[in-house]
């Protein structure tokens, strides 16, 4: 069973790489081809000069939109302004859609996303497991559990979109901060442990609001721990990922069982401080 877990993880990174601002999986325009640049877009920036000059029309033309979301989307999308500006609209009422800016001061980012699902009208759900928690450093970390979805108290896309708000919340939207991205997918105790099949809704919909909502937002990718036999699946998938994706996700080897300790070589890729930080946080949410 975990081994199949570990499979839809990498499945999944092809989804993600599809959707790194060169085609997303959910509609938007992204000049996702030479073609497709050609017959849609007014200017493409191509130089530091000619970037400037699109990141002021598209202040005109969403003067809502903040300069740094304005740059990152229009890095998204390979300086194509037209897919830029579709892209970032998009994003905006999302934005208007599932946030409150009236609420953002008052609530921990993760009360934030489930309370915004009350108000889009996501699911009735006023508590939901705490799937992802941020841990600071130079460079922030946001340690992910998908083992703790619970299906009987939301719906996987209800899941996905809580994380996007969360997210949301976390950013902010005048900076360009990156993030490390933790993937833990060992089990937990007293943790729902849905069978793997049951979150490929949950990981194909995150990927592909991730892709829309929060483009250049990812540092790097840590998935651990992940048995041999995926090694095999990732040198399968892995030449179809965007290369700007494919550089970005460390896969780390070692069984996932619940008192499994986390992999040795995790302390090449952070620090023994962070290691234990995250570690602890997990055990905190084990429930008897």
């Amino acid at each position: 069973m975990r081994e199949n877990y570990e499979k839809v993880v990498v499945h999944n990174l092809l989804v993600l790489g599809k959707g790194n601002g060169r085609g997303s999986s959910t509609g938007y325009d992204n000049g996702s081809s030479t073609q497709e640049r050609d017959d849609h877009t007014t200017i493409t920036a191509n130089s530091d000069e000619e970037q400037l000059k699109v990141i002021q029309l598209m202040e005109t033309s969403l003067p809502e939109s903040t300069h740094a979301e304005r740059q990152r989307f229009l890095v998204d999308c390979n300086g194509n302004q037209t897919a830029a500006i579709d892209k970032l609209r998009k994003y905006i009422k999302w934005r208007s859609d599932h946030c409150d800016d009236a609420l953002r001061e008052e609530l921990d980012s993760w009360t934030y996303a489930t309370q915004m699902l009350q108000k889009c009208g996501a699911e009735a759900v006023t508590t939901l497991p705490c799937i992802v928690h941020v841990h600071e450093q130079t460079t922030r970390y946001v340690q992910h559990l998908p083992a703790r979805i619970d299906t009987t108290l939301a719906k996987p896309s209800t899941y996905a979109l809580a994380l996007a708000i969360f997210l949301e919340h976390l950013f902010d939207r005048n900076s360009n901060e990156k993030i490390t991205l933790v993937i833990d997918v060992r089990a937990g105790q007293g943790w729902a442990n849905i069978l793997a099949i049951h979150l490929i809704p949950f990981m194909q919909t995150s990927c592909r609001l991730l892709c829309d909502v929060h483009p250049e937002r990812l540092e790097s990718c840590i998935i651990f721990p992940m048995p041999k036999v995926a090694n095999v699946i990732w040198k399968a998938v892995k030449p179809f990922l965007h290369k700007d994706t494919r550089k970005k996700i460390v896969l780390v080897n070692g069984p996932a069982g619940v008192k499994d300790p986390v992999p040795k070589k995790m302390s090449h890729l952070m620090d023994e401080e962070m290691i234990h930080q995250l570690e602890v946080k997990r055990r905190s949410c084990f429930s008897t």
